[in-house]
């Protein structure tokens, strides 16, 4: 795969070679012509210089036919003649080589004879041979201008034809680096830039093809590898916010609870009281009296006031737990101490692993040995505890069931694991589980508030904690992982 800088250094240098061939030929041409200019300058300068030795011949031809008298100007025919000679040599004897030297003795003949004879008109004749040599030179000349002409005017059409093509070339070679230049450069930038939108909306599922010249290729791979790295923190973002939001919603929900609560548990307390008193009071009495005719009558008033009783407990007990979520973590964080979580935790399995409920199934602390100090109010720690792992057990439809605490330290936290076999939670449980009145205990004898759950989150949450539920699925059990801060003197030695 080519890099994007050598295509477009090769391109340069195709352009370059263009334009030097396109001067080339144009200063081939120039050349060219101007040799020609110089060869016709010095043909005109050879035809002149011809011209002034015919000029001069004619004139000492007509010096000698004017003369009547038997002195005839010798000095001024010799003279023309002289110039005449002096002209001719002045040409190019490689050139015309017989011609001029012919005319230059035929001329050096007639001189030589004006200077002895008497009568000159003889030598007219050898004067006008003489001028036929001129003439005949001159046409020679004249031909010799014209086809230089020709041949220049050839040249010329040769040297426009060059530029022509070349500039062509050049023209039609500068489209094509500009088109391919375009197309290498602005359809990889026109990928990058859909990709770049998509990942704006938050679309993180389409690369952009690793296609091109190579640095597109090595962006396009660095854009890809950015885009799954955005893609996952975006996921992991948005389970975030929507943690978040649930726990939000929750918090709203316990809120209103709480509120609620607030404003009923004193006025609902008393008459509970009430009627507690009054049960227990008339059931006490019921089994002091004996010897009662209706023995079966006063049996059934005896079940019916311990129903009665049962129930009016079972009242105040929800609105105890009512008042519990109106004000979670109502120990100030003034009142927390660190406390050793491993004992608070054997406390609670030893007292419910004991219940007779509960005998039949294996409850396991599992503890690395090593002290778990947090920053907690002990009691409420306690009963979050019992909330977890009475669940825990309750979870359990029947047969052996198995319930594992599992304590261990988790940097600057102490992590509690409550995990047992039982029906497990579907996802829409495990989301809903800390709500208020929110429950799934299908049997009577398991019949919950449905508050146990809301209030522990709620006083993990005011220990700067955290409570999550998470389940396999149904029938495959539970897991409750709390966590709580670890004590400051703990981390600083850490």
């Amino acid at each position: 795969m080519m890099s994007l800088a050598r295509k477009l250094a090769l391109r340069i240098t195709a352009l370059l070679v263009g334009l030097l061939l396109l001067g080339g030929a144009s200063l081939w041409g120039l050349i060219g012509i101007s040799g020609y200019f110089n060869v016709a300058e010095d043909e005109y300068d050879q035809l002149r210089a011809v011209y002034a030795v015919g000029n001069h011949a004619a004139t000492a031809r007509v010096l000698i036919n004017v003369q009547t008298d038997d002195s005839p100007d010798r000095s001024a025919i010799i003279n023309e003649l002289n110039s005449a000679i002096g002209q001719a040599r002045t040409l190019h004897a490689d050139r015309y080589p017989q011609p001029i030297q012919k005319m230059i003795e035929r001329l050096e003949t007639v001189v030589e004879k004006t200077s002895r004879q008497a009568d000159l008109r003889p030598e007219v004749a050898s004067i006008n041979v003489a001028l036929g040599q001129v003439a005949e030179l001159a046409s020679r000349m004249r031909a010799a201008i014209v086809n230089n002409r020709r041949a220049a005017s050839a040249h010329l059409q040769y040297t426009l034809v060059a530029v022509v093509a070349f500039t062509t070339l050049i023209m039609c070679l500068g489209v094509w680096i500009g088109v391919a230049q375009y197309r290498s450069v602005m359809h990889p930038l026109r990928r990058l830039e859909q990709a770049v939108r998509r990942a704006a909306a938050a679309d993180f599922t389409t690369e952009v093809p690793v296609e091109g010249d190579r640095e597109f290729a090595q962006l396009a791979v660095q854009f890809n590898r950015m885009a799954d790295q955005l893609g996952a923190l975006y996921r992991d973002l948005e389970s975030q916010v929507a943690t978040r939001s649930r726990q939000l919603v929750q918090s709203e929900r316990l809120a209103s609870v709480g509120y609620l609560a607030a404003g009923l548990a004193h006025e609902i307390n008393n008459p509970l009281g009430i009627i507690c008193g009054y049960a227990e009071a008339t059931l006490a009495k019921l089994n002091q009296t004996e010897g009662v005719e209706d023995s079966e009558a006063m049996a059934r008033a005896g079940k019916a006031l311990r129903i009665i009783c049962e129930e009016a407990f079972r009242c105040r007990d929800i609105t105890a737990e009512l008042l519990s979520l109106a004000r979670p973590g109502r120990q100030d964080a003034a009142r927390r101490e660190p406390v050793d979580i491993e004992p608070a935790a054997r406390r609670v399995v030893d007292m419910l692993a004991g219940l007779p409920q509960f005998k039949q199934h294996s409850l396991t602390l599992h503890s690395t040995g090593a002290p778990l100090i947090a920053d907690a109010c002990e009691a409420e720690v306690v009963q979050v505890l019992i909330n977890l792992v009475a669940n825990a057990l309750e979870a359990v439809e029947s047969g052996p069931g198995r319930v594992d605490v599992k304590l261990r330290r988790d940097d600057d936290w102490i992590v509690v694991e409550v995990a047992d076999n039982g029906r497990g939670m579907s996802p829409d449980v495990a989301a809903r589980v800390f709500e208020p009145f929110f429950t799934d205990k299908p049997r009577r004898d398991l019949r919950g508030t449905g508050l146990g759950l809301s209030v522990a989150h709620a006083i993990v949450d005011q220990h700067g904690g955290q409570l999550r539920a998470a389940s396999a699925g149904e029938g495959y059990g539970s897991t409750f992982t709390l966590q709580l801060p670890a004590a400051v003197e703990v981390i600083s030695h850490a």
